[in-house]
Parts: structure tokens; sequence; C-alpha cells
């Protein structure tokens, strides 16, 4: 043990081994011994180890394959790891170790619909706190969103349907459904195959009870069945809002939408005295370019790209 310690891994296995016959508890030597030999990478002499340790000792099959599931971990042998946890869960399916073991497992394999089907048995057991649990969750249904979509993509042009997404969004659970990252996840996929008018409903939905400067962003860019009537609708948030600038950018793009050239400046000047932005500035730019004001819109994209770039004050040359 002495030897582990200081990091002498052969000679911590030859003692460790040599003396397990003669141990009061032979399955320490034999655990310890084969922790020394995967720091070596001689996994054929973990797994002998460990066959050992097992002999050694009736009843030692959960501590054994613990040591065996952590030290595959630590050696990236993820598959034999994954297939000595399942193991284990069948015979514990409760066990905290082994489910923290396999969440580990999941999230490096990137196997995020087998991790879906543990994460409610980790809140149960309340095995991760509560803002890791809820961070993997939300990493894992946003993977497996991302992999619907690409189902989506793969299908013929003429006949794609939206039906895995869609699908997956009704598999989700409560609070998930709830989350404005999801939903923010989940709308932009929708618009990116196209459907922005569903997209346009769902936020519409969320955002009369729920504000969030994110999705507003994101429902300022989607085009609605009805343009006309995403302005109104805005404009009544507006007045509980009147000077917030994310709100402001939004409305610019609606009016937009329904060609309100003047209507649109106004909102992206309004959104920009409240805060300098560079998605806002370069909204005005483009506006005023196409509206004939070629010289307001460079000199707005000059002022966005100087203080962008962070300039040090320098005396320039008079026009």
């Amino acid at each position: 043990l002495l030897a582990m310690a200081e990091g002498n891994w052969p000679r911590a296995r030859k003692l460790l081994t040599s003396s397990a016959s003669h141990a009061d508890m032979p399955l320490i030597n034999y655990l310890a011994a084969a922790h020394a030999a995967a720091e070596t990478g001689d996994h054929e002499a973990v797994d002998e180890l460990l066959r050992k340790g097992f002999e050694s000792t009736p009843g030692s099959d959960m501590a054994v394959g613990l040591q065996q599931a952590q030290l595959q971990l630590s050696g990236n042998r993820l598959e034999q790891a994954l297939a000595t946890l399942v193991r284990l869960r069948k015979q514990a399916p409760h066990h905290p170790f082994v489910l923290k073991l396999l969440k580990t497992v999941y999230v490096q394999l990137e196997d995020w619909r087998e991790l879906s089907r543990l994460l409610p048995e980790l809140r149960k057991r309340d095995l991760l706190g509560r803002d890791e649990l809820n961070e993997l969750e939300r990493t894992t249904w946003r993977n497996l969103m991302q992999q619907a979509s690409a189902d989506c993509r793969r299908q013929d042009a003429g006949q794609r349907s939206l039906e895995p997404l869609t699908r997956l969004w009704d598999e989700l659970p409560g609070a998930m459904r709830r989350d404005e990252h999801i939903i923010r996840e989940y709308s932009a996929l929708l618009a990116s195959l196209g459907d922005e008018a569903q997209a346009e409903t769902l936020l519409r939905k969320v955002l009369r009870n729920h504000w969030s400067d994110e999705l507003i962003n994101l429902y300022g860019r989607l085009e609605g069945t009805k343009p006309e009537e995403q302005l109104i609708l805005a404009e009544q948030w507006l007045k509980d809002r009147p000077n917030n600038p994310e709100l402001l950018l939004a409305l610019g793009r609606i009016s937009l939408r329904n060609e309100l050239w003047g209507k649109a400046r106004e909102y992206f000047e309004t959104s920009l005295r409240l805060r300098r932005n560079r998605e806002t500035l370069a909204e005005l730019s483009r506006l005023n370019a196409h509206m004939g004001e070629k010289d307001t819109s460079i000199k707005l994209l000059m002022q966005g790209l100087v203080q962008d770039s962070g300039l040090p004050d320098l005396p320039m040359p008079k026009a």
C-alpha cells in the first residue's frame, strides 16, 4: 500500500499479489493490485486479478464489479464498463453507485436515449445536485431533439415529415416542456426544418405566460401565418415592457415583415438607444441601405465595428 501511495505501481502489484494468500482479507490485496495494474495499462492483468479477488471471497460480486467498472472507465474501456454496470444493475436495480457510474458511461458514450431512461431514477434517488441534474436533463433532451431533427432531414425532401421531432416533444417530461432553453431549441429546430408557423404558435403561447428575452429574440425571427397579428400581439407586450431592447428589436423585424419600413426603423433606433447591440446595429444599417440612406448605413456599420473591436481612442485626420 505504501508503494501504491508512492506511485510505484509494479512493486505495489507484485507485493500485494504475492501476499494475498497470507492476508486476512485477500480481496483487499487483489482489488488494490488490480488498481496498480490498471495504472500501468495492463488490462488483462486487471481482469485476472479481479477474478482472483472474486474467487477469494464469497459474496464479493458487487465490490469486485464496481471496482472493475471504475477501472474500465478510467481506462476508457467504455463498452466493457457498460456491460459490467448493466450486469450489476440487474443484481441491484437501485444501487446508487451503480446508477451514478451508468450515468457517467452514458454521457461519455453520448447514449442520450438510455440516459433519458435513467434520469427519472437519478432524480427519484436524489443522486445528483438539483442544478447538475437539471443541466444533465437539458443536455440529454437537447441532443435527442437534434438527433430527431437529423432524422427528419434524412427523409426525401418531397416527403419530409416532422413526426420524429414532434413525437419526441410529446415524450418530454413536463418540466422540460416548460424549460425556456428546451423550448428555444425545439422552436429553432422546427423553423430550420421549414415550419416557422408552428414554432411561432408555440412561442406565442409560451410568451403570454412566461417572459424570456431569449425567446422574444427568436420570436422576432419567425414568420407566422399572419404577420399583422404578430405585430399587434408584440405591441401589446410592449405596453408592459416599454424599455425592453430585445422586444423592440423583435418588433422592428415583425414590422419589416409587414412592410412598415418607418415603424421598423423607429423600433430599431429605440432599441439601440436603450442598448447598443451588434445585431440591432446590423438590422438598422441594412434597413437604411435599402431605404437609400447609404451614408447613414455605413456610419452605423463603422460605429459597430469600432466598438466591437475595442480600438483605442486615437486622433484621426479631418474628413
